[in-house]
């Protein structure tokens, strides 16, 4: 900490091949924050710059990275994790209570599997809504996706309503259809989430997915000390044929 509103920092990792990143993040307003950073990670070049914008009714972030093809920040062969690159913005408006628009595109690197393989580039559109009316909580999503030319596209709806004090119920509907197969993929679930104390809560998922049933347990448990998770959540992958997940 170079001051309140300044900070430095490096990472480094020494390995077959070499980490490097250095950079800094002002905060000129509680609202404001910038950053960039440059380096090179797996003995590829990096640069970034960011700007992070929060005010009651609108969240922004933006970034421009500039990677080398093959950059990873760490060498291994799993997990594969995904990295930004080009040209990314994520927004976030909130008109009133009860009511949320987020809309982003973002540029993604995907290294193989086998690292003989090329890395691979994908591109995502989403525009997401939801607002509450009558004690449920709507919801719906657009999705599109560009992997090595070929366009997916997604959507989602879902609702979730609390029953009682203690019960929440949920249900989520997702479809996409790639241009690769031309085949429709779609995924429905009910959620039941228990609130068994301020500390306890536990989750049964039911899921159908191409004639396929699936169930699934979980929960979280809150203490003073630690707090531990088993949580459900589904994401679009833009490296996968039938994205979301």
């Amino acid at each position: 900490a170079v001051s309140d509103h300044l900070h430095f920092y490096s990472r480094e990792v020494f390995s077959e091949q070499q980490t490097a990143i250095n950079g800094f993040s002002f905060q000129p307003h509680s609202g404001i924050t910038l950053g960039a950073a440059g380096g090179f990670g797996s003995n590829q070049g990096y640069g970034a710059g960011s700007l992070e914008l929060k005010l009651n009714w609108l969240e922004l972030k933006a970034a421009y990275i500039a990677a080398g093809d093959r950059f990873r920040r760490v060498t291994v062969p799993q997990p594969i994790n995904s990295e930004y690159t080009g040209a990314n913005t994520l927004a976030t408006i909130k008109p009133r209570t009860g009511m949320v628009f987020v809309a982003g595109h973002q540029n993604l690197l995907q290294p193989p599997y086998k690292a003989s393989l090329p890395f691979v580039r994908a591109t995502v559109d989403q525009v997401q809504g939801g607002f509450d009316f009558r004690q449920f909580r709507w919801g719906g999503g657009l999705f599109q996706s560009f992997l090595q030319g070929k366009k997916t596209t997604g959507e989602a709806l879902w609702a979730n309503r609390p029953v009682t004090r203690w019960l929440d119920t949920g249900i989520n509907y997702f479809r996409s259809r790639s241009q690769q197969d031309k085949q429709l993929s779609s995924m429905l679930s009910g959620i039941l989430r228990e609130t068994v104390s301020p500390r306890l809560s536990l989750l049964q998922i039911i899921g159908s997915s191409q004639g396929q049933t699936t169930v699934s347990f979980g929960g979280n448990y809150f203490s003073n000390h630690f707090t531990v998770g088993v949580d459900y959540q589904t994401v679009y992958v833009p490296f996968l044929t039938r994205p979301f997940k």
